[in-house]
């Protein structure tokens, strides 16, 4: 699962490439107003999962339905203290 803005440029991409080759195997729960173009490029993989947005009051138990939860952030600061 991957909760957030979906519009994180080069980085999330690169991420959901992997899950077009590498990791076609698994799939991934996309939280959040995905870009039209996004929407696009991913729309023929069935493990590549928009769930669109949803109330934050859902947040917590559609992450701990999870196995995993998705961190794309720098390890540099400020977003490593976060």
């Amino acid at each position: 699962v991957y909760v957030g803005s979906l519009d994180r440029g080069e980085r999330l991409i690169k991420t959901l490439d992997r899950f077009t080759a590498a990791m076609s195997d698994y799939s991934i729960l996309l939280i959040g107003n995905a870009p039209a173009t996004m929407l696009n490029r991913y729309k023929k993989y069935k493990n590549i999962i928009f769930g669109g947005r949803v109330d934050y009051k859902d947040v917590p138990k559609i992450m701990t339905s999870a196995r995993f939860g998705l961190n794309i952030m720098p390890d540099r600061y400020p977003f490593n203290r976060q």
